[in-house]
């Protein structure tokens, strides 16, 4: 075991991390307790991203691919 302590962080670092999330949070849902199911579906369909999984159900909802 070798403890490795985390280098400090520059502002410009720490703020510009902030703006990531803040982007990313914009796209982010919660499906809360389905997400086991999520995950499994993924693995069993052998999709490669959670992007993928959510145009598989989208596409199964709708009865056929959608145009984006």
């Amino acid at each position: 075991y070798c403890y490795v302590p985390f280098a400090p962080v520059s502002e410009r670092t720490r703020k510009r991390r902030t703006q990531l999330d803040a982007a990313r949070s914009k796209t982010r849902i919660n499906i809360g307790v389905a997400f086991e199911q999520w995950q499994q579906l993924r693995e069993q369909r052998g999709l490669k991203s959670d992007d993928m999984v959510a145009m598989f159900l989208l596409d199964n909802a709708f009865g056929r691919p959608i145009l984006v």
